[in-house]
C-alpha cells in the first residue's frame, strides 16, 4: 500500500513539473493541460491516498485512465512507425507543427529530417510544406520549413508552402488543392508527420481525398511526449464520435 502511494506521488509530482517545463520551453497547448491535470489527479490520490484506498473504485478507476492512456498512446506510436511509403509518390507532404517565433522547434526538425530522407529517395517528387501562422509564431510554419530544407540543400522551387492552414483538417484540405492544380488526379502523396500523430493524418487525408502513404517521425522531445499523446489521443476520439 505505501508503495503505490509513492508511486501515485511520484508520477503525479513527474508531470506537473512535466507541465511547468513545458510552459517554459514550448507553446501553450491543451496537451499541456492534460498533464497538468493528469498530473495533479495523481498527486491527489496520493495525497488522500487512504480513503481512497478503503474506498477502492476512485484508484481502481484512475489506474483503469492510466492503462487506457498509456496503451492509447504506444497504440498511436507503433501505427506510426510503420513506413509504407513506396519512393514513387508524386508528393512528399511535411505538416506542420508549432515553431518559437520563427525558429524550428525539435519535433518540427523530426518531420523535416524525415521529409528529407523520402525526398532523397524519391528525387523526382515535389515537396509541400503544410502549415499556418500561430498567435506565438513570427512566421508561418510552412516558411520555417521552407527556410530549414532550402538551408539543406533543397532546391526552392521544388518546395510548394501551404501557409494558411490551422489545424490537421486544414492541412489536408488545402494541400490537396494545391495538388489537384499541379496533378489533375491520379497522383499519390507521402504523408511525413510526427509518430504519434501519423494514425489521424492519415485518416484525415482519406476523408479529404488524398490517397497517401505514411511515414512517421520519431518525438525526440521526452519532455513534450506526454502531453502530444495525451492531446493526441483526445483529437483521435474527438475524430471517431465527430468524424474526420
Amino acid at each position: 500500500m505505501k508503495a503505490v502511494r509513492i508511486v501515485l506521488l511520484a508520477l503525479g509530482g513527474l508531470l506537473l513539473a512535466d507541465a511547468v517545463l513545458l510552459c517554459l520551453i514550448s507553446n501553450l497547448n491543451l496537451g499541456t493541460a492534460f498533464v497538468a491535470v493528469l498530473g495533479g489527479l495523481l498527486l491527489a490520490a496520493g495525497i488522500w491516498f487512504k480513503p481512497l484506498w478503503e474506498a477502492r473504485w476512485p484508484l481502481i478507476a484512475l489506474a483503469a485512465i492510466l492503462v487506457l492512456l498509456v496503451g492509447a498512446g504506444t497504440a498511436l506510436i507503433v501505427y506510426g512507425r510503420t513506413d509504407t511509403t513506396t519512393g514513387k509518390e508524386s508528393a512528399v507532404l511535411v505538416l506542420g507543427t508549432g515553431i518559437r517565433g520563427d525558429r524550428v522547434t525539435t519535433s518540427m526538425a523530426a518531420r523535416l529530417d524525415r521529409a528529407l530522407e523520402c525526398a532523397t529517395k524519391n528525387p523526382t517528387a515535389l515537396i509541400v510544406v503544410s502549415g499556418g501562422q500561430g498567435p506565438q509564431e513570427t512566421i508561418s510554419e510552412a516558411e520555417a520549413m521552407f527556410r530549414y530544407l532550402v538551408e539543406r540543400g533543397v532546391d526552392p522551387a521544388r518546395i510548394v508552402k501551404e501557409d494558411r492552414s490551422t489545424s490537421t483538417s486544414e492541412n489536408l484540405r488545402f494541400t490537396r488543392a494545391l495538388l489537384d492544380e499541379r496533378f489533375g488526379s491520379g497522383y499519390t502523396v507521402a504523408l511525413v508527420t510526427s509518430d504519434y500523430h501519423v494514425y489521424r493524418a492519415v485518416v484525415t487525408a482519406r476523408a479529404a481525398g488524398l490517397a497517401v502513404t505514411r511515414a512517421g517521425a520519431p518525438e525526440h522531445s521526452l519532455p513534450g511526449l506526454p502531453a502530444r499523446c495525451l492531446r493526441e489521443t483526445a483529437a483521435v476520439l474527438k475524430m471517431w464520435v465527430f468524424g474526420a
